[in-house]
């Protein structure tokens, strides 16, 4: 499923440069022993910015927040390490979206579950606090899933 893809370890490097093109389809997962778990598929014209905009977490960007908030989680919280997999894409929008949407479909089929379909928020009408719990019932979800080791107690 991922042939042609690179793999960094979030957050890149200092110094990081993605290889390919201008555009890029990425894909998101945690890791622990022999598990690699993905949770999220992206499209992005500049993967260092999206990858920056993770970190950043800013409310105000709902999808920026929402994958920020489950890498934080995984990451800081359960001690995962967590993955990108990007390639080179079309500078097209549309063809990134369409090939995000055949990555995501393909995980679907193969019982993944991703936050792409996981409900968004307003941030003018929503409480930061509650969307971060929400966040961690969606990861706690993924992990009793895909990890019934005894790691992932919280």
């Amino acid at each position: 499923m991922f042939e042609g893809f690179e793999v960094v370890e979030f957050p890149p490097i200092e110094g990081f440069i993605p290889k390919g093109r201008k555009g890029f389809v990425y894909v998101i997962s945690w890791e622990r022993d022999t598990l690699d778990v993905p949770f999220y598929v992206g499209e992005t014209g500049w993967l260092l910015g999206r990858m920056k905009d993770y970190g950043v977490r800013s409310f105000a960007a709902s999808t920026d927040f929402r994958v920020g908030e489950c890498i934080r989680y995984l990451k800081e919280m359960k001690k995962y390490q967590i993955n990108v997999r990007y390639k080179g894409s079309s500078d097209r929008k549309a063809e990134r979206e369409r090939e995000e949407g055949d990555i995501i479909e393909e995980l679907h089929l193969s019982g993944a579950l991703l936050l792409n379909h996981f409900r968004g928020y307003s941030y003018r009408v929503d409480d930061k606090t509650k969307e971060k719990k929400r966040l961690q019932i969606f990861c706690e979800a993924l992990i009793r899933l895909k990890d019934p080791g005894p790691l992932h107690s919280t």
